[in-house]
């Protein structure tokens, strides 16, 4: 459920962005010369996240099966792989729980 939510926020997020570049193409670039620049910045980062995101973004735009964990980080995935085995040990806390003491620290009587 959680890789759904996560996929659909990323592909909301990149199609606010892709908008956006489609507006800034339209009034200043041509096709060329996005192509160009786009081909300038991926060869000019040495980011492998920046560009493993890059390569995602362009695979979910042409409706190929995108893995999230494989656009994340290696933080991101040690912090996820750590929830998980403290969920499997039962170190969880409730939804309710959680509620309740949000509320306490919002209205404390």
């Amino acid at each position: 459920m959680w890789r759904a939510v996560f996929k659909m926020k990323l592909l909301e997020s990149f199609c606010s962005f892709v908008q956006w570049i489609h507006l800034y193409i339209l009034n200043t670039m041509s096709t060329s010369d996005l192509k160009n620049n786009l081909h300038r910045m991926v060869v000019e980062t040495d980011d492998p996240v920046i560009l493993e995101q890059i390569a995602a973004m362009f695979a979910a735009l042409r409706d190929e099966e995108v893995d999230w964990w494989d656009m994340i980080s290696e933080e991101e995935k040690g912090k996820i792989e750590i929830g998980t085995v403290q969920a499997l040990e039962g170190k969880v806390v409730s939804w309710e729980t959680v509620q309740q003491k949000a509320r306490q620290k919002i209205r404390p009587e």
